[in-house]
């Protein structure tokens, strides 16, 4: 039960899915992220695949919104960050 408590932790931390836990898991939930991102890494190769017919800007526009509907923008706004960090002129 532990673990499947990590795995949950994990799953409510990288995504936007509410998930009612009793005790939040964080030092168990560590060695689930891998998983995480590769269940979430799956669903968007999916949805690529299965919308390659599709104009290829359609397509990438997809893979996006998807993404960020999933994880609330948490990559993106990780990307963005860094870009805003090399853009900086001092």
């Amino acid at each position: 039960m532990q673990a499947f408590n990590g795995f949950l932790t994990s799953l409510q931390f990288l995504t936007i899915i509410p998930i009612k836990i009793k005790e939040l898991d964080f030092e168990g939930s560590i060695s689930w992220f891998p998983i995480i991102g590769c269940l979430i890494g799956s669903l968007l190769g999916g949805t690529g695949f299965l919308f390659g017919c599709l104009p290829k800007e359609v397509n990438t526009s997809l893979i996006i919104i998807i993404s960020i509907v999933i994880t609330g923008a948490l990559h993106l706004d990780g990307f963005c960050d860094t870009l805003d960090g090399l853009s900086s002129t001092k």
